[in-house]
């Protein structure tokens, strides 16, 4: 999925469409088809932005010739971006996982990087879940602008600290992910981070 901020009903339509299309070619010409699928991940991105369309995306995931009872199924989402209505459907259709980028919880840091400096999204979306799906996992990004370790660390403990988080996934800032960040950075507009290897 691209990131982005809206999508039209219409276009989350097409695009679910298209995606199922393109998701049955690719497994039926795959060395797994066939096989027992032990997981699936839908993000990279924004997939809440299909809203109702992720109905037809999770339907086809489910009728994967190998999909069982036994397969993961995860679901990325952005916090600012999700609505309870996605997540109920995502809860109807066995979701067993899902995660979204909290990326740091210092507000200095969420403000380099241009997220909102309150945790209030985090919050509602826990509260939304409420222990309907299994494991609910958090993303961390390392090496932000004016993090340092300690920050990091921080972080960790809080997160482990909180009952309705089950997983935490954490990736180091990179150019790729990143590089209007990475470019800023670079660019002195806002501070370095702790360095890759710390």
């Amino acid at each position: 999925f691209s990131g982005g901020n809206t999508l039209g009903w219409r276009e989350a339509e097409v695009y679910a469409k298209r995606l199922v299309r393109s998701l049955r070619r690719t497994w039926s010409r795959s060395p797994m088809h066939g096989r027992a699928i032990r997981s699936v991940n839908i993000g990279g991105g924004s997939p809440d932005l299909l809203g109702a369309s992720i109905d037809r995306v999770l339907d086809a995931v489910r009728s994967l010739p190998g999909f069982d009872a036994n397969t993961e199924l995860s679901v990325e989402f952005t916090l600012a971006t999700v609505k309870p209505e996605f997540l109920a459907r995502l809860v109807a259709h066995g979701v067993t996982k899902v995660s979204f980028g909290v990326q740091s919880l210092d507000p200095i840091v969420r403000g380099h990087t241009r997220q909102p400096r309150t945790l209030v999204h985090l919050e509602r979306v826990l509260e939304w879940i409420d222990g309907r799906i299994p494991v609910v996992n958090a993303d961390l990004i390392t090496g932000l602008p004016g993090q340092s370790t300690a920050g990091v660390e921080a972080d960790l403990e809080t997160l482990m600290a909180d009952p309705r988080i089950s997983a935490i996934s954490s990736y180091l800032l990179t150019v790729g992910a990143a590089p209007a960040l990475v470019a800023a950075i670079e660019a002195g507009t806002v501070p370095t981070g702790p360095p890759a290897l710390e």
